[in-house]
């Protein structure tokens, strides 16, 4: 276990990139509430970024339960990746929008779809590297079992084009994350 001096400095990074990847959320619902007259909205990417800013969100707050992320430089760069994937996992789906640019978001979902969902599958696999290599979790863990499943279905996003089984995958993914997060996110707090 590092000092607190010591996680405080080393929790500064992935503090930074969560931040902006909340930000990235943010503004992107900021620029489509006021551009509401030029931009089509799309309800199942309107869900994904709900997702994604809730992602950001527990993982700052279980950041602190991970003070032994940082003991070696390969570790360290280690954990970055998941901040890092969801980063450009926001970037991909929140498009940059000048004002009164007509754009219709089902499309750029679509387009970016592949990447985004790829960006996801990383941080997936890295979540549950994580978990397994810092031996909070065995391969037969329910946490890894549900983050297991969520790959499965991202995986699966990222080969069909498919509006039904996106649809469906949304709303699915969103309670699989409400689940993991009542189920693991209060651990922290014990």
């Amino acid at each position: 276990m590092i000092s607190d001096d010591d996680f405080a400095f080393l929790a500064t990074i992935p503090g930074i990139i969560l931040g902006l990847g909340i930000v990235q959320i943010l503004n992107g619902l900021a620029t489509i509430l006021q551009n509401k007259r030029t931009i089509q909205v799309y309800w199942v990417h309107s869900i994904w970024m709900f997702i994604l800013g809730l992602c950001f969100i527990q993982h700052w707050y279980v950041l602190h339960s991970w003070r032994d992320f940082g003991t070696n430089i390969v570790s360290y760069i280690f954990f970055l990746i998941f901040p890092i994937s969801l980063f450009i996992a926001s970037a991909l789906l929140v498009p940059t929008i000048a004002k009164g640019e007509q754009i219709d978001l089902q499309t750029h979902y679509y387009f970016n779809h592949r990447l985004f969902f790829g960006m996801l599958a990383v941080a997936l696999v890295e979540a549950i590297a994580r978990t397994i290599f810092f031996g909070r979790s065995s391969l037969l863990g329910i946490d890894t079992g549900l983050r297991l499943l969520g790959l499965s279905v991202v995986v699966g996003l990222i080969v069909s084009s498919n509006k039904r089984f996106h649809s469906i995958s949304a709303i699915a993914c969103m309670v699989l994350l409400f689940g993991f997060i009542l189920k693991f996110s209060s651990q922290f707090a014990q």
